[in-house]
């Protein structure tokens, strides 16, 4: 099954998990079948990795890619995307 964040619908999440770990917060897109995750790469305190010019830097991750739906209501979602704001912003600031 192959996905991107784009594809969701209001109201729902995928979890993902890779070799075990869950890299949902910084993953936009998997394929089940292939076995792949692409993600926003991650600097070395944690936070999305973003050039001088602002861009994201993205990585093809490879292993056992396991993912879950979760439906999830409006407020938790919310709260989901700021932080992920929150974070994104607190990245370009730090460059």
């Amino acid at each position: 099954m192959r996905h991107c964040v784009d594809d969701l619908e209001p109201g729902q999440t995928f979890m993902v998990v890779l070799d075990g770990e869950n890299v949902s917060n910084r993953c936009f897109a998997f394929d089940t079948d292939e076995q792949w995750v692409d993600c926003y790469k991650l600097d070395d305190r944690g936070t999305i990795l973003i050039t001088q010019t602002y861009d994201t830097v993205v990585e093809r991750l490879f292993g056992e890619v396991v993912v879950y739906l979760e439906p999830f209501d409006d407020k938790h979602g919310q709260k989901a995307h700021s932080s992920w704001i929150k974070d994104f912003f607190a990245g370009k600031r730090a460059k």
